[in-house]
């Protein structure tokens, strides 16, 4: 299944330190807009792609407003990929654009090589992005977190709230690494996404 949607939205994303996760469930839950929960909350798995030279990082840090990053999604167990879907995310200054594709395989991260599932990768890309295909030379990122779903009424504002976030360097192995997690700080991170048109809204 493929979703070509034309979703172009406004994404802003607030970070606060992990202790703050009780506020910011607060925040949420009193804001005047009066946003109410639409999933269940579940554990998000991504699996991030790159060229050997990490263009796609490189461009990120550099500021640079049009940019891609490609990577494979699944939600539940971490280690055993179910249904897994290739995400294409485009975005230009704060505004994004997604394309979701089915992918036909699923995948045990414990005993499978990277290059079986970048191979399952390079084949579920339209033929119309295959000029990207550089960018998703191999994997140098999997993260996971648990997410919860938030939403006004009419849906025009979407909040996400990650915590509990993980993430494992892939750059150098041939196999998933998931007994190594990066140091990182503990944070949470809260996401707004709003239409375009919405975004004297979303920012107020």
């Amino acid at each position: 299944v493929t979703d070509l949607s034309d979703d172009h939205r406004i994404e802003i994303k607030i970070p606060l330190p992990g202790h703050m996760l009780s506020e910011a469930r607060f925040r949420i839950h009193m804001h005047p807009s009066g946003l109410i929960r639409t999933y269940p909350a579940r554990q998000v798995n991504s699996i991030y792609y790159d060229s050997y030279d990490l263009k796609a990082l490189r461009l990120n840090e550099s500021g640079v407003s049009d940019r891609v990053k490609i990577r494979v999604r699944w939600y539940g167990n971490l280690h055993q990929m179910k249904e897994p879907v290739l995400e294409i995310k485009s975005k230009t200054v704060l505004s994004g654009q997604k394309v979701r594709i089915s992918m036909t395989t699923d995948f045990d991260l414990f005993s499978r090589k990277w290059s079986l599932l970048t191979d399952d990768v390079h084949r579920t890309l339209p033929t119309t992005m295959l000029g990207i295909k550089n960018l998703a030379s191999h994997p140098v990122l999997i993260n996971s977190y648990q997410r919860d779903y938030f939403a006004t009424q009419d849906g025009n504002l979407r909040v996400t709230l990650d915590h509990d976030i993980r993430s494992f360097d892939q750059l150098l192995a041939a196999k998933p690494n998931l007994h190594r997690p990066t140091v990182a700080p503990d944070i949470v991170v809260i996401e707004l996404k709003a239409p375009v048109e919405e975004e004297a809204f979303l920012r107020e």
